[in-house]
Parts: C-alpha cells; sequence; structure tokens
C-alpha cells in the first residue's frame, strides 16, 4: 500500500511539474521551462537523453514498467518539443510525441479529447 501511494505521489508531482512548464512556457521562460523539464524527466524514472535518443519501441515499454497516467508521460515530450530552438530537434520530438499519443489513442479503452487536440496541434506544426 505505501508504494502505491508513493507512485501516487510522484505522478501528482508530475502533473504540478507539468502544470508549471505551461505556465513558463505562456510567460515565454524558456530557461525556467527547460530546468523545470529536466525534473519531469527524473520523476518518468530516466534522463532526458533516454527520451530524446530512444526510439519509440523502446519508450513505450519502459512506459508500460511504470504506473499511472502514460498520458501525462507524453505530454512532457510534447511540452520539450515546444522549448526547442532547434528545427530539427522540435520535429523529432514532435514526432515522437505524435507516435506515442497515437499509441495511446489505439490502445486506450478510453476516448480523450486532450490526445485528439494534442495530435490536431502536433499534426499542425509538423505541417507549417
Amino acid at each position: 500500500m505505501l508504494e502505491k501511494d508513493y507512485f501516487m505521489r510522484l505522478i501528482q508531482t508530475l502533473l504540478d511539474a507539468i502544470q508549471n512548464i505551461v505556465n513558463s512556457i505562456d510567460k515565454e521562460d524558456v530557461e525556467g521551462a527547460k530546468k523545470r523539464l529536466n525534473e519531469s524527466y527524473g520523476f518518468l524514472g530516466k534522463d532526458a537523453d533516454f527520451f530524446i535518443t530512444s526510439s519509440i519501441g523502446n519508450i513505450i515499454i519502459f512506459f508500460k514498467t511504470k504506473e499511472g497516467d502514460y498520458l501525462k508521460r507524453a505530454e512532457v515530450l510534447f511540452l520539450n518539443a515546444e522549448i526547442q530552438t532547434s528545427l530539427s530537434d522540435k520535429k523529432q520530438l514532435l514526432n515522437k510525441s505524435k507516435l506515442l499519443f497515437e499509441y495511446y489513442t489505439k490502445y486506450s479503452k478510453e476516448y480523450s479529447f486532450t490526445v485528439n487536440s494534442k495530435l490536431v496541434e502536433i499534426n499542425d506544426k509538423l505541417n507549417f
């Protein structure tokens, strides 16, 4: 029971960190957003390099070993793409987040307006 409570607390901390990242991006505080993103990757159990350099298959396998909200984990990659200045890095992260959201949509038993709106937003950004 304590282990489950611990995981739930980590997930809530991650959700709070994601909200802080979004707020930093909205305020154009890129450095603050980068710092919070690095902390968020730590909550996921790996560093940012793992998610940036690993294949989608390896990331999905890693996420399946964790408890909690898979969707919020995929959102970290999307937010990281938002603050990238390099177009190639931005596209790489957008493609990864797109594939993760598509995987979630395909295998989830729930319909999510949030996921669908993120997919539309990602497709718009990739086609720009």
